[in-house]
């Protein structure tokens, strides 16, 4: 399973991360710690970010699965 940081990056896809920021609601230095594995957003964010993107439902388990991995190894 890949990382969150690279799942935001692949959904950025071509986007800028100043532009895919605007869409999200958040500023281009919160994507940027992103995907730098710097941050870890929320899990509201991460709800947010299925809505907002209107993500298949398997893009939004895979994640909220990046997402409880980072947590669990950052502690």
């Amino acid at each position: 399973m890949e990382s969150f940081a690279t799942a935001i990056k692949i959904l950025r896809g071509a986007d800028t991360q100043e532009a895919f920021a605007a869409k999200l609601g958040v500023t281009q230095a919160t994507v940027s710690r992103w995907e730098a594995a710097e941050m870890e957003p929320p899990a509201l964010v991460v709800v947010g970010l299925g809505e907002t993107l209107a993500l298949s439902p398997r893009w939004r388990r895979r994640l909220r699965r990046s997402l409880a991995v980072a947590k669990r190894e950052a502690s």
